[in-house]
């Protein structure tokens, strides 16, 4: 506990973006700064009363602030289109890096282990059309077929690449992350559309997994992997079959359709549609135009119809080791950063 306790303390407090001062005053002032200070520096232990009252502050439970510290999980490099620094970054850092640590270590107490992603690794990727045998041969190869991703998050991981939501400012809306060495990281923005979200999380796959030319800069890189995250979504080839090969005027319900099956929102698909010729440069100028002059038309383009989705696979493996005696229920609370009661009457053995 003294070694533990003075780590996890300051980490939960990074993670909720608090200075000490902060901290204190979440606290109601029923501790002081001098006490914080003394407990991050193993100088000092909380009683139990006081131990509570921190976990409360910080919105965790006691357990977790005395978790056993898991797996080392590295540097965390982010690539983002925003920059950010100070405690904003240190606050999306520390919650990365607690998830990713309970995700290894329950992994970890399964006998899983978490190999690199498999992927199709193609050097020097440097025009559009590059995309389309790469995605198609990525598809074969986790044997997706061509009729939608169901669940995105789900097929990640399922491929060994970790899916983490948080709570983040509006300007994010994904991050991707090499941990170490090897591991692969997403981190979705939960606050986003389901179809917002499937296109950014396979945006930051594309970062991921492919090799681009040396030569080429951040835009160029940023355009790519908008391709890429389109042409998972939906092929060209199957668009165009769907949609046809050239079209004036295209319906709204026909978007629709596709939006609700294939979890792609309707401005991603018209900007595909003008990308594979299918309209015009001219034709999508229009629809452009038609949405910010018609407030009721563009609350109709960029409504949400897709079912939202998540990963279940951390709370499955957490439960299943739990039903199988290899953890104590104390042990799920501190993982899933949970009560003691919620975690039994979810457990609910059968």
């Amino acid at each position: 506990m003294k070694t533990v306790f003075p780590i996890r303390l300051k980490q939960a407090r990074v993670m909720r973006g608090l200075s000490m001062d902060e901290l204190v005053k979440r606290l109601d002032y029923a501790l002081t700064k001098q006490s914080i200070h003394k407990y991050e520096a193993g100088q000092m232990m909380p009683d139990s009363r006081s131990l509570i009252l921190l976990a409360n502050a910080l919105e965790v439970t006691p357990d977790s602030l005395l978790r056993p510290i898991g797996p080392s999980i590295g540097e965390t490099v982010f690539h983002s289109y925003v920059k950010l620094s100070g405690k904003p970054l240190a606050s999306i850092k520390e919650m990365v890096r607690d998830q990713l640590e309970c995700y290894l270590e329950i992994e970890e107490l399964c006998g899983i282990e978490s190999k690199m992603v498999n992927g199709i690794r193609n050097a020097n990727i440097r025009e559009d059309n590059d995309i389309g045998s790469i995605v198609a041969n990525l598809k074969k190869e986790w044997r997706l077929g061509d009729n939608g991703i169901a669940n995105e998050i789900e097929t990640l991981e399922n491929n060994c690449i970790k899916v983490i939501e948080i709570e983040a400012p509006t300007m994010i809306d994904a991050l991707s992350a090499m941990v170490g060495e090897s591991l692969r990281v997403i981190v979705l923005n939960s606050n986003f559309t389901a179809e917002r979200k499937r296109f950014t999380v396979l945006r930051e796959l594309g970062y991921l997994i492919l090799e681009f030319d040396p030569e080429s800069d951040s835009k160029e890189r940023d355009h790519l992997c908008n391709i890429f995250a389109r042409e998972m979504l939906i092929s060209s080839d199957r668009f165009k079959s769907l949609i046809g090969e050239r079209r004036h005027d295209i319906s709204l319900q026909e978007l629709i359709d596709l939006q609700c099956q294939y979890g792609i929102s309707i401005d991603a698909l018209m900007y595909k549609a003008k990308c594979c010729g299918i309209i015009s440069e001219h034709r999508y100028a229009g629809f452009c135009m038609k949405k910010k002059a018609l407030p009721q038309f563009r609350e109709l383009v960029e409504g949400s119809r897709y079912r939202d989705e998540k990963s279940s696979r951390f709370e499955r493996l957490v439960f299943c080791a739990l039903a199988t005696g290899i953890i104590s229920i104390s042990k799920a609370s501190a993982l899933l950063n949970q009560p003691i009661e919620q975690v039994y009457n979810d457990l609910n053995l059968i």
